[in-house]
């Protein structure tokens, strides 16, 4: 369980916070169309790699390997394809300035930010209008707090009292 005291933003100028939130804010609509594409292509790459096990399980129990071949070629010619976008989406989130994420969890997106007591990330999670939330650098996002007195510093009419 984590203390009220672990709960609270650490100490920070409030010209500082107030500046890493707007910028983050800003970010929120381009993020949300990347990371949207790559939720998709990521269901997409499990379904693909489930298909290619299914071909992979007909060609050795019918003994048949050139039976699937063409479709095994177009099926592996659909993941490459779809690997390259992949890339393309993860170095245009690189192109974000102050931005950190995870690649095997890319709906939570991280805005480090160093504080006299360590480094805190405020985090955004896909679906979320405004960055309403921050962790501690060592925690995972499903540690993650409610950002409390900066009301003010999100374009968008939802609170970040959440």
């Amino acid at each position: 369980m984590i203390s009220a005291k672990e709960n609270q933003l650490p100490n920070l100028s409030r010209d500082i916070v107030a500046a890493k939130l707007t910028y983050a804010n800003s970010t929120i609509p381009f993020l949300t169309v990347v990371v949207r594409e790559i939720d998709q292509l990521a269901r997409e790459h499990r379904s693909i790699r489930t298909r290619l096990g299914e071909i992979d399980l007909h060609r050795h129990l019918d003994g048949n390997e050139s039976l699937y071949s063409d479709e095994l070629k177009a099926v592996e010619e659909s993941a490459d394809k779809l690997c390259d976008r992949l890339a393309e989406c993860y170095k245009e989130m690189d192109q974000v300035e102050g931005v950190s994420f995870d690649a095997a969890e890319p709906a939570y997106i991280d805005f480090p930010l160093q504080t006299d007591d360590g480094a805190v990330h405020f985090c955004w999670k896909l679906g979320e209008p405004t960055v309403a939330h921050w962790h501690w650098s060592n925690e995972s996002c499903d540690l993650r707090r409610p950002i409390v007195g900066f009301e003010d510093q999100t374009d968008s009419s939802a609170t970040l009292l959440a």
